[in-house]
């Protein structure tokens, strides 16, 4: 007879917190009044959030150990993921599928200055130093920015996103440590706010460069945010 499978406490954790972030990143939107949102096209909808969520003090630094903050964002777009160094799957591919859509960005319009910017936000504080995340990036992108912070920092701008992660202990002295994490890549515009979430399944192919495209001509004509 065929046993059930349940899901492992991580995977349950994992749903927890994703539950979560996205209610701490939802609730405001949802009480805020109905004449506040925008309507979003439909070949958007899924991706563009109906609001703009603005993201508030970031005390991170950066791969230079520079402080990093709400200003490093303003001006441009920006790309944001989270993950570590020693994820052996999603973040390298993650990673290479997003240099590969700012290098297609760069060639158009505007050039390397129009292209949105890269963000990696580390969730190993214990081993991903700025100069490991520095080393790191530079295999993808060298114009990719990493950021560090404590748990409590890391925590608290994971919430602003929406994002979650769970660290899963060695099952032995030889395993190495590992995290489960979101594996969504977060748009923020130019003023700094949280406009779209593209998820694992639409960041190749092209779509996500059509994605963006078609966000960044309602964002340049004004029809939204």
């Amino acid at each position: 007879m065929e046993q059930r499978r349940f899901p492992s406490v991580y995977a349950l954790v994992m749903m927890l917190l994703v539950a979560g972030a996205a209610v701490s990143l939802l609730l405001p939107i949802w009480l805020r009044p109905a004449a506040a949102t925008r309507e979003v096209p439909a070949e958007l909808q899924g991706v563009l959030l109906p609001i703009a969520h603005p993201i508030e003090a970031v005390p991170l630094l950066d791969h230079h150990g520079r402080p990093f903050g709400v200003e490093q964002l303003r001006g441009h777009w920006t790309f944001l993921l989270f993950g570590y160094t020693y994820c052996p799957d999603i973040c390298p591919v993650t990673l290479g599928a997003l240099a590969g859509l700012v290098a297609q960005l760069a060639t158009g319009p505007g050039g390397e200055a129009a292209a949105p910017r890269g963000l990696f936000v580390s969730v190993d504080p214990r081993r991903d130093t700025p100069a490991v995340l520095k080393k790191y990036l530079a295999y993808f992108n060298p114009h990719f920015t990493g950021l560090v912070g404590d748990e409590a920092q890391l925590m608290a701008f994971a919430r602003q996103v929406g994002a979650a992660y769970v660290r899963v202990p060695p099952a032995n002295n030889t395993d190495e440590e590992r995290f489960e994490h979101s594996t969504s890549l977060f748009l923020i515009d130019p003023q700094a706010r949280l406009v779209g979430i593209f998820s694992y399944a639409i960041q190749t192919e092209g779509r996500a460069m059509a994605l963006f495209q078609k966000i960044d001509t309602l964002y340049k004509e004004h029809k939204w945010p």
